[in-house]
């Protein structure tokens, strides 16, 4: 099969979410990916998944080439590169449904030699069963994926964000998309909510870049904390932008979702609720109210430091859950 029909093939499997404008040589083929934040202009390097052609491995591994020499891979300014495989057939295992794989194309841009990109057989599998699976081989994040989740995928390639694949996984589960295959609903209404998780993930590594990695409220760091939206995500109008949101601890994090603390929009002091004060006795809540801070540690740059409207915007769809701080 030519590269071309490869960049076809892919067309197909991903339904009406990816447009090809020009399948040429197949290396790369011009399309246009429709995702939930507009079209994206993309250059497909597109191969087939097979044997790793090294007898040892062939057990655990696969790979996919480009076409050899003199084919490297190309960058053209306004149009995103992506490099993908398809496994849709394999001589030693049976493909229960077809998967890509999407690699990191800057790591051998411009590389006029032939190269290799190889898979991890039970990742393959996984992806078939159950619509997903990640991995970081060598320092290069690879993805795994039902096909018509591709432009899911190259949104969390390119905005460099670590999505958990249990909570994909049961997003595509809700959404029953290996359920019945082709089904555009299923396949709309998995790409949402997927992308959802993405640019929860994009606006949570943001807040906690924004704040030096450590809680607002208690100062933890320990890469234990997760940006938190003030006004919620759930909420008409939400931002995911950096002064929505509060680098938090998990504990600080759900007493916020709570509503056991409130922040002063005005001087960003912390109100404790009085169900919490009124159990200072336990040990266990006097170390939380001793590691709380009276006031919300801000970010350095001012220009993210969480905007009083948004709390205010918090208070009133919450009314009723702030009741006690009245």
């Amino acid at each position: 099969m030519r590269r071309s029909q490869f960049a076809e093939l892919a067309a197909t499997l991903v339904g009406d979410a990816l447009s090809l404008d020009e399948s040429a040589a197949g290396w790369p083929a011009r399309a246009t990916l429709h995702t939930v934040d507009g079209d994206l202009a993309v250059d497909l390097f597109v191969g087939p998944i097979g044997l790793a052609h090294r007898p040892a491995r062939e057990g655990i591994e696969r790979r996919f080439q480009n076409p050899g020499r003199g084919h490297p891979i190309t960058v053209t300014p306004g149009r995103a590169p992506l490099l993908l495989g398809i496994w849709s057939e394999d001589p030693r295992v049976a493909v229960e449904r077809p998967v890509f794989v999407l690699a990191d194309p800057w790591k051998r841009v411009g590389l006029v030699t032939r190269f290799s990109v190889f898979q991890r057989l039970v990742s393959l599998q996984l992806a078939a069963a159950e619509g997903w699976a990640e991995e970081g081989n060598s320092g290069e994040r690879m993805l795994y994926f039902e096909p018509s989740l591709l432009p899911v995928a190259a949104m969390a390639i390119a905005d460099e964000v670590p999505v958990a694949a249990r909570d994909v996984r049961l997003a595509i589960e809700a959404a029953e998309l290996l359920e019945g295959p082709g089904d555009p609903v299923s396949a709309e209404r998995a790409r949402r909510s997927v992308s959802a998780l993405v640019r929860d993930a994009k606006f949570s590594k943001a807040v906690i870049s924004a704040y030096g990695r450590r809680c607002a409220m208690c100062d933890l760091g320990l890469g234990l904390v997760q940006g938190a939206h003030i006004y919620p995500a759930s909420a008409p109008g939400s931002p995911d932008t950096v002064p929505n949101g509060l680098c938090l601890c998990a504990n600080h994090h759900l007493a916020f979702d709570r509503h056991f603390v409130r922040v002063d929009p005005d001087d960003y002091e912390l109100v404790i609720h009085p169900d919490v004060l009124a159990d200072a006795s336990d040990p266990s809540t006097a170390a939380f109210l001793s590691a709380t801070s009276a006031t919300l540690r801000l970010p350095a740059d001012d220009a993210h430091a969480p905007l009083p409207g948004m709390f205010h915007a918090r208070y009133q769809h919450f009314v009723d859950e702030y009741k006690w701080a009245q």
